[in-house]
């Protein structure tokens, strides 16, 4: 179960199986392996399978053989998140909604 979740969006897909995220070393920690996609926004929220292949500055490159588009948000699963809290100085607190219900604010 991941530590944390972090949201990105599909800017764009190149192939079927090959989606651009809009996430990237600068958000996110990568110290142990690659952010791990377990959920998919685009009417609602469902579970959603992939990987992560590479993670440059500012992209994430996704390959899954489940379905997305376009302007989907992807949930990505980060296991060790002190480097991702490194990278953000205030971190939203979702309920099980995923309404915003505080703000912690992180100082490393």
């Amino acid at each position: 179960m991941p530590a944390i979740e972090i949201w990105a969006q599909v800017i764009s897909k190149p192939e079927d199986s090959l989606g651009i995220l809009n996430l990237g070393k600068r958000d996110v920690g990568s110290d142990l392996h690659n952010p791990i996609p377990v959920l998919r926004f685009s009417e609602s929220i469902t579970v959603f399978s992939g990987e992560v292949e590479k993670l440059n500055d500012q992209h994430a490159f996704l390959k899954s053989s489940s379905n997305f588009n376009n302007s989907d948000l992807i949930g990505l699963g980060i296991s060790h998140p002190c480097t991702t809290f490194d990278k953000w100085r205030l971190i939203p607190l979702v309920n099980s909604n995923y309404d915003v219900v505080d703000c912690i604010q992180t100082f490393f």
